[in-house]
C-alpha cells in the first residue's frame, strides 16, 4: 500500500482537496436505481447519489475504454488526441490531470482492473506515482508483509513475481495489439482460459478491498498531502460470471434452467460476438438472459462497493475530498443488433452514469442538461487549484470555465447551455474491422462500420451522424424527432466547428504514435509458447 508521505503536509486550513475518481467500466446508466431502474440492482450507489450531484444525461466522449479514458485524462476529444486503437499511444504533448496533480504535490495512485489501461504501454498511466494493476497473468497489487521470520521469503516471492511480470508483460502487450493473435485468442476453446486464468476482468473484490484500506488509512491521518485516487472496476464487462447468489436474484429462469445456462456458457466463450455486429437479432430468451446476467453483474459490483462507499462517509474523507463516480462507456445488449461496445454512439453506449460529490456535501440534486465526461479533466484540475493548461498551440483548457463544479456546484445552478460541445465519437476499431473482413464481410456495409459515428447533443435533441453516409435527428430517448430543419442545421454546424477545432488543437505536422513491439525477443517468446509458428 502507498506509504505515508514523508514531506510536510499543508495545514488543514490551506490543504488542497483530495480527488477520488471511480470509473465503473462498461456500465450503463439505465441499470441503476438512481436513474430510474426498478430491479434493485444498486442500493449502495443509489444511496451515494442521494448526497451527490447526479447528471441525468452525462455523455461519454467515445464508445470504448482507450479513447474514453484518454479524453477524461486529457480533456481532449478523440479526434484531437487520436488515441483510438489498441495500439495507440497517448502523445507526451497531451498532458494528463495525473501529471499536473503530481507536479502540484499530490500523491497520485491508481487501482485498475482493465488491462487496456493498467497493462498496455499506451501512456494512460502517465503521472501516477503508484499504479496497481489487477489484470494479466501476474497482477501488480499492494502488499503489506507481516514482520517475522518469513519476511525474507515473502520478499523473495515478490521478487520472483516481478521477474515473471517483466518477462510476460511484452507478450501480453503483443496480444492486445496484434490482430492475428487477438483473432486466435477469440477461438472459443481459448476464451475460458484467458478470461479466467489471465484475470481479463481483473479482481474486483481485491481492488475494492485495497482501496477501502487505503481510504481508511488516509481518513485516520490528521495531516497529510492531498491525494488523487483512481479506481477502475470491470465487473460488468463480458464474460458475465456473477456469483450464484446474484444469478438467482436477477436471472429470470434461474441458474438451474438448462437452456438459459447453456446459452450463457456458450456466449461467454464467443468472444468475437462481443466485438462485431450481430448477424441476426437475439431471440427473446437470448436477449432476456443477457440482460438479466448483466443486471446480476451490476448488483454484484454494487455489493462489493458497499464498504468502500462507507469509507467515503468518514469525516477525514467526506469533508476534504471531491468524489466522482462515472462510467467510461456503456454496453449494447442486442439493441440495434449490436453487442458489446465496438461500434456506434447509441444511448446504451454513450449515456453513462455520472455522480459528483463535493467536499462535505450531504444533500444531492440532479442536473438534466447534457454534459460530456471529458470535462472531468477540468473539474479535477479546478478542484486542485490549477486553472489553465497550455499545449504547443496555446491554452486549451480554462478549467474555471469548463469545470462541472463551477457550473453545477450549487442547487440553483444555471440551466441554460454553457456553449460547451457535447459530442461523442466512435472510431471503428481496427481489430474488429479485420475480423469482419475475414469472417463476416457482409456486416461492414450493413452497419457502416468503416465510418466514424458521432452524436451531437443539445437540449432534448441528438444528431446521429455517420460520416459520409447520413445523419438522423433524434430525441434523447432515440425516438424519431419531429422534423426541425433549423435544429439539424445548427447541430451540423456545431459538429463541423468541433471537427475543425479538434484539428487545430493537434501539434503541427503531427502523426499519432503507436505501440512499438518490434523487439524480436517478444516474437521468440511467443514461438516458444506455441502462439506463433
Amino acid at each position: 500500500m502507498p506509504s505515508k508521505p514523508s514531506s510536510p503536509a499543508p495545514s488543514r486550513s490551506t490543504r488542497k482537496t483530495n480527488v477520488i475518481l471511480i470509473i465503473l467500466d462498461t456500465h450503463r446508466a439505465d441499470r441503476l436505481g438512481c436513474y430510474g431502474y426498478p430491479r434493485g440492482t444498486s442500493p449502495n450507489l443509489d444511496a451515494f447519489a442521494r448526497s451527490s450531484i447526479l447528471f441525468e444525461n452525462a455523455v461519454s466522449p467515445a464508445q470504448w475504454t482507450i479513447p474514453s479514458h484518454a479524453s477524461m485524462f486529457t480533456g481532449l476529444p478523440p479526434s484531437t488526441h487520436r488515441t483510438t486503437q489498441a495500439n495507440s499511444v497517448l502523445d507526451d504533448r497531451f498532458v494528463t490531470f495525473a501529471e499536473l496533480l503530481s507536479r502540484a504535490g499530490y500523491e497520485t495512485v491508481g487501482f485498475c482492473n482493465n488491462p487496456l489501461v493498467g497493462l498496455i504501454h499506451n501512456n494512460l498511466r502517465r503521472g501516477f506515482r503508484e499504479f496497481y494493476n489487477y489484470s494479466g497473468t501476474t497482477p501488480n497489487v499492494p502488499r503489506d508483509f507481516p514482520k517475522g521470520s518469513i519476511y525474507p521469503l515473502l520478499r523473495a516471492w515478490e521478487w520472483a513475481e516481478d521477474l515473471v511480470r517483466r518477462l510476460l508483460d511484452p507478450i501480453q502487450n503483443k496480444f492486445a495489439t496484434s490482430n492475428e493473435l487477438l483473432q486466435a485468442a477469440t477461438n472459443p476453446i481459448f476464451v475460458p482460459l484467458w478470461t479466467r486464468l489471465v484475470h481479463f476482468k481483473g479482481f474486483t473484490a481485491r481492488s475494492v478491498q485495497d482501496v477501502t484500506r487505503f481510504l481508511s488509512f488516509k481518513a485516520g491521518q490528521a495531516d497529510q498531502a492531498p491525494f488523487l485516487l483512481f479506481l477502475n472496476l470491470m465487473e460488468t464487462h463480458l464474460p458475465f460470471l456473477p456469483p450464484r447468489e446474484f444469478v438467482n436474484r436477477f436471472v429470470s429462469n434461474g441458474q438451474d434452467d438448462r437452456q438459459t445456462a447453456a446459452f450463457m456458457r456458450s456466449f461467454n466463450a464467443q468472444a468475437m460476438q462481443w466485438l462485431i455486429p450481430l448477424k441476426r437479432p437475439f431471440n427473446e430468451l437470448e436477449a432476456r438472459t443477457l440482460s438479466d446476467y448483466y443486471d446480476a453483474e451490476v448488483a454484484y459490483q454494487d455489493h462489493l462497493l458497499g464498504k468502500l462507499l462507507a469509507q467515503l462517509e468518514r469525516p477525514g474523507i467526506l469533508d476534504n475530498s471531491l468524489v466522482i463516480i462515472a462510467a467510461d462507456h456503456g454496453e449494447m445488449l442486442g439493441e440495434h443488433q449490436f453487442m458489446g461496445h465496438g461500434f456506434g454512439v447509441h444511448k446504451e453506449l454513450v449515456n453513462v452514469p455520472l455522480m459528483i460529490r463535493l467536499p462535505g456535501q450531504r444533500e444531492g440534486w440532479r442536473v438534466a442538461q447534457p454534459v460530456l465526461t471529458t470535462r472531468l479533466f477540468q473539474t479535477v484540475l479546478h478542484t486542485a487549484g490549477i486553472h489553465q493548461v497550455v499545449n504547443e498551440n496555446g491554452v486549451y483548457a480554462d478549467t474555471r470555465q469548463h469545470s462541472l463544479v463551477t457550473e453545477f456546484g450549487q442547487r440553483e445552478a444555471r440551466r441554460e447551455r454553457s456553449g460547451t460541445n457535447v459530442i461523442s465519437e466512435a472510431y471503428a476499431p481496427q481489430d474488429a474491422m479485420l475480423m469482419m473482413e475475414r469472417r463476416e464481410p457482409e456486416l461492414i456495409d450493413q452497419f457502416h462500420t468503416r465510418q466514424t459515428h458521432r452524436a451531437v447533443f443539445s437540449g432534448d435533441a441528438k444528431l446521429y451522424d455517420v460520416e459520409g453516409v447520413h445523419s438522423r435527428l433524434l430525441t434523447l430517448g432515440d425516438a424519431e424527432h419531429a422534423p426541425a430543419e433549423e435544429t439539424r442545421q445548427a447541430l451540423t454546424g456545431q459538429l463541423e466547428r468541433f471537427l475543425q477545432a479538434s484539428r487545430d488543437n493537434q501539434p503541427e505536422g503531427w502523426q499519432p504514435p503507436t505501440v512499438d513491439l518490434s523487439d524480436p525477443s517478444i516474437e521468440q517468446r511467443l514461438r516458444d509458447l506455441g502462439y506463433m509458428a
